[in-house]
């Protein structure tokens, strides 16, 4: 497998900048790669956590859906226990409790079940 594209730049205002260790950010092999090493989030969550809420993960983004706060705790908990035993952790600035009826996330709107309306 070539792995150059792990190397290269990102150009901005004409001045390149080289990634030490990752994946370039908006680089086409980002989100494979993201979605390969978080399969074992996924898997855990499946088997042990989704009493807790539902996972909605896009690459590196995700929101997990809860009923309750406690249940939102537990989960925020659990998933920041997972992300550690990978190397990884919640950013301090996303890694919020939001209580909602409606929102916008991921460019979808998230509505209680029960409620239907229209685009």
């Amino acid at each position: 497998m070539d792995w150059t594209g792990l190397e290269a730049g990102v150009m901005e205002e004409g001045i390149e900048t080289r990634n030490l260790a990752g994946t370039p950010q908006g680089g086409v092999i980002s989100p494979l790669l993201s979605n390969i090493y978080l399969h074992y989030l996924d898997t855990v969550w499946r088997r042990q956590c989704a009493h807790l809420g539902k996972l909605v993960r896009y690459c590196d983004d995700l929101v997990v859906m809860c009923s309750t706060r406690q249940q939102a705790e537990a989960a925020l908990e659990r998933l920041t226990a997972v992300l550690a035993g990978l190397g990884l952790a919640v950013a301090a600035s996303l890694g919020a409790l939001l209580v909602m009826e409606a929102e916008h996330i991921l460019g979808y709107r998230v509505m209680p079940i029960g409620e239907a309306v229209e685009s």
